[in-house]
């Protein structure tokens, strides 16, 4: 097996598996599980310290399972999976040079680009001059022709934003306010929304903040003096929680819609049932709990469990990195290298149909196009509205 150095400020997970083998035919090992030839490994860039380390922490269980279970099932073109984590900090620079430390000691087949864009726009540019397939929580990246190895495993913007401007032509809201972050991904989500609420007829204000703010009260008095029918917040991990509280704060008790990165955090762990009053959260289909399940999702919950996972974030953040590992495996295997144009084209041309017995967790299919790098859905398949509550199995509980 290939030996890997790690660099420093890089936390190992390493999956090991009995009986690797040199053969380029995999032998049955004595589990009954073919014995893996080489190593494929898998670069992640996750705050797992600082704010959004709850967050990163569940993206690493989840692909420390599926890293697991892929393994289980021969691995990646023969090769075992290894997960290599770096802990960034959420910090884009940082997260450049970490990347350029793990390359330095030894190859790369596939990176998570990080929960941010702000990172992922650090770590591409060297990623593209390296030839290295790349996913990830991308809100603000989709640009095939500068960053052709990257794929986005995010529901696109434009399908997030036409589920919110639905949501509120619904309800018959006629102006709508909106709280976000200053960052690329807050600022993407927030011009989206301009242009569609604009296209709609509908007026549109809004407020940020910056991302360490921990108090958001006079953004939201601002917004409150203009008299809008509803507020939407946008904002990722602990901030969801200070935006909520602000309003409680002020005693604001107008209706309010959560975009999908307060959809995706345990608002229970960061607010209380009195900062709920007036609230949903618009949210990824898995999040459903009348949603039907796979068998891949049934056995990322018992991989959770049995590993001693906390399990205290939404089920989306454990989601998509199982079924980012799991699209990997799928499109380095079409291709049947690790040729970064080769595994691109699979990627562009994919369209993989979610299946009972199948593993994929996420949606019901997995599509790119040659000019779309993101994932490619509907509002319809892959959004829903629920209201907040704690979490039982990474899912707002139903009762």
């Amino acid at each position: 097996m290939v030996s890997r150095k790690l660099v420093g400020g890089a936390l190992a997970l390493t999956l090991a598996l009995a009986g690797c083998s040199a053969s380029t035919t995999p032998e049955a090992s004595p589990s009954g599980a073919p014995a893996l030839d080489g190593t494929f490994t898998v670069y992640a860039s996750l705050g797992v310290t600082g704010a959004l380390s709850g967050i990163a922490g569940a993206n690493v269980d989840a692909l420390n399972a599926a890293a697991a279970a892929i393994n289980e099932a021969g691995g990646i073109n023969g090769a075992e999976v290894k997960i290599v984590v770096g802990d960034d900090g959420a910090d884009p620079t940082k997260a450049a040079t970490l990347l350029q430390e793990q390359l330095d000691a030894g190859p790369i087949d596939f990176v998570v680009a990080g929960n941010t864009s702000n990172v992922g726009l650090a770590m591409l540019p060297i990623l593209t001059r390296e030839g290295i397939i790349s996913s990830g929580q991308q809100a603000a990246i989709n640009d095939p022709a500068t960053y052709p190895y990257h794929f986005g495993f995010l529901i696109p913007n434009k399908v997030q934003t036409a589920a919110m401007v639905l949501k509120v032509q619904d309800e018959g809201y006629k102006k709508v306010a909106m709280l976000h972050a200053n960052d690329a991904n807050g600022t993407a989500v927030a011009d989206t929304y301009r242009t569609l609420f604009a296209d709609a007829g509908i007026d549109f204000i809004d407020e940020s903040f910056n991302p360490t703010d921990v108090d958001m009260t006079a953004q939201l008095q601002r917004l409150q003096a203009q008299d809008p029918d509803v507020l939407i917040m946008s904002g990722l991990g602990s901030v969801a929680g200070y935006m909520l509280q602000s309003r409680t704060k002020i005693g604001w008790d107008i209706p309010t819609l959560g975009h999908t990165d307060l959809g995706t955090t345990n608002l229970a762990a960061i607010s209380g049932e009195a900062d709920w009053d007036n609230v949903q959260v618009m949210t990824f289909a898995v999040m459903n709990p009348e949603a039907k399940r796979s068998a891949g999702f049934d056995q990322l919950v018992a991989a959770l469990k049995d590993s001693g996972s906390k399990f205290d974030q939404s089920m989306a953040q454990y989601s998509v990195m199982w079924d980012i590992l799991w699209t990997a495996k799928y499109a380095f295997e079409k291709a049947g290298s690790s040729d970064a144009d080769a595994v691109a084209k699979e990627y562009e041309s994919m369209n993989i149909k979610a299946t009972d017995d199948g593993p994929y967790t996420f949606l019901p299919a997995i599509k790119y196009t040659p000019e779309n790098h993101q994932l490619n859905t509907t509002p319809e398949e892959s959004m829903v509205f629920i209201k907040p509550g704690p979490f039982v199995d990474g899912i707002v509980s139903a009762e």
